[in-house]
């Protein structure tokens, strides 16, 4: 890896040079001047010169770095796809401490991309990663208990994790507890619990919510009926999906 030609590249595409130098001896800005890369942030979108500078900063231990990098090589973004390589960061980061590793690394067990499909091994990166309060693996739990996709239907461990995700202000999370409350799914049906978790989901501006709110409000379960809101949550709703 040519630092020369990195800098030289990075002054090239606007960006300062001061930034650039400094970039090159410190991790954790090399870390996130990868991230402009890789998102196009002020720069233009570049994956190979994201994984360059995520390269110097896994190099020299940042897990966030390593973490990208490995999902950059799984994906085949910018770099050719390397499986191998892809897993030796995504386990360097792991082993660091970093829970979108975690969460990877069972994302590509569940799937069996690189690695042998195993349900068991997913779920148990799922739950490292949930256990450093990771929102989106909380949420595969959820989904995974919910759903019976890597392991049986328990509607009791799903609310638990739903819960979890919903503390964090997951829209998703929480429209799913209402949806369960709405259901009897694990808890006792009770359509005025799951109105107000649709109310709180649409006021975290998921559409879901908003459209289940039109239908409460029309009907009147779980509430007053009150066509007035009806039509103001059909409004919000597509807006939401515009």
């Amino acid at each position: 890896m040519d630092t020369a030609v990195i800098l030289k590249d990075c002054v090239a595409d606007g960006v300062a040079e001061k930034v650039c130098k400094k970039a090159l001896n410190n991790p954790e800005e090399a870390y996130y001047l990868g991230l402009r890369y890789e998102q196009g942030d002020n720069v233009k979108k570049d994956e190979l010169k994201a994984s360059s500078w995520y390269l110097l900063a896994a190099k020299k231990g940042n897990h966030r770095a390593e973490t990208n990098l490995g999902a950059l090589f799984v994906s085949g973004k910018g770099v050719s796809q390397d499986y191998a390589r892809g897993l030796f960061w995504l386990n360097r980061a792991q082993e660091g401490g970093d829970s979108v590793a975690m969460l990877d690394l069972g994302l590509l067990s569940e799937t069996g991309a690189g690695v042998p499909q195993d349900a068991a091994k997913a779920l148990e990166w799922y739950r490292k990663s949930a256990g450093l309060n990771n929102v989106d693996a909380e949420m595969k739990l959820g989904d995974a208990y919910y759903n019976g996709t890597i392991t049986d239907v328990h509607y009791e461990y799903a609310i638990i994790w739903y819960e979890l995700a919903a503390a964090q202000q997951n829209a998703r999370a929480v429209y799913m507890l209402g949806v369960m409350h709405e259901k009897g799914q694990g808890v006792k049906k009770n359509p005025a619990r799951a109105f107000g978790y649709y109310q709180k989901a649409a006021g975290l501006d998921y559409p879901d919510a908003c459209e289940k709110l039109v239908e409460m409000y029309r009907i009147g379960t779980g509430v007053r009926k009150n066509i007035r809101l009806s039509e103001t949550w059909r409004q919000k709703a597509l807006e939401l999906k515009k």
